[in-house]
């Protein structure tokens, strides 16, 4: 899949290349690794790849797009895993969670729902457009834990509490919607370390 890549880097040995796209696994960004590929999970990441001893090479990086947001979970090592630390940061998903809704109900506060969030030109303001303006910003500030729990017991219940706390925007903060959400899920799932 990638041999046009490997190619093109070794018809353009000046030029520096990232690797974009079909990388589902931290055992795949290994084998590109192996292949020549330099430590970095996203391209923005120049500590990473400043903190590293080997000969800069020409592929600079491995970006993971999609994969990050339909299986978060499964990146949570990867500080030990790809970037070689002696340690991460080994947080579990209450913890994520927690910290996470105390983000969001700031992002809500300093925004709010008067901005559009898909609109170049924002249309006037109505109580109607108002309270879709809120429920926008919500789902896309829950957008990035929506996969948290993907694949394990209990992804359904965590996904159907989420959208249904989105849904109902005069109940509760978005604060409030994921701390209920997280009731919903059995504690073995929120207090379990990442798999290693």
């Amino acid at each position: 899949m990638y041999d046009r890549v490997f190619q093109l880097v070794h018809d353009f040995p000046h030029l520096q290349f990232t690797l974009n796209g079909g990388v589902h696994t931290i055992e795949e960004i290994r084998e590109h690794l192996n292949h020549g590929v330099r430590h970095s999970l996203i391209a923005e990441h120049p500590v990473a790849v400043t903190k590293l001893t080997e000969p800069p090479q020409q592929i600079i990086g491995v970006m993971i797009g999609r994969e990050s947001m339909n299986r978060p979970w499964m990146f949570a090592n990867v500080d030990t895993q790809i970037f070689g630390e002696s340690s991460n940061p080994g947080f579990t998903r209450r913890e994520i969670l927690t910290r996470y809704a105390d983000y969001a109900q700031e992002q809500m506060t300093l925004y709010g729902a008067n901005e559009c969030l898909s609109c170049k030109r924002p249309p006037p303001l109505t109580p109607l457009s108002l309270s879709l303006r809120h429920r926008e910003k919500r789902a896309v500030l829950l957008r990035p834990i929506i996969n948290l729990f993907n694949g394990e017991h209990g992804s359904t219940i965590w996904r159907r509490a989420l959208d249904r706390e989105v849904v109902q925007t005069k109940t509760t903060t978005i604060r409030e919607a994921i701390l209920k959400a997280m009731s919903q899920m059995p504690d073995s799932s929120l207090d379990a370390l990442p798999p290693s």
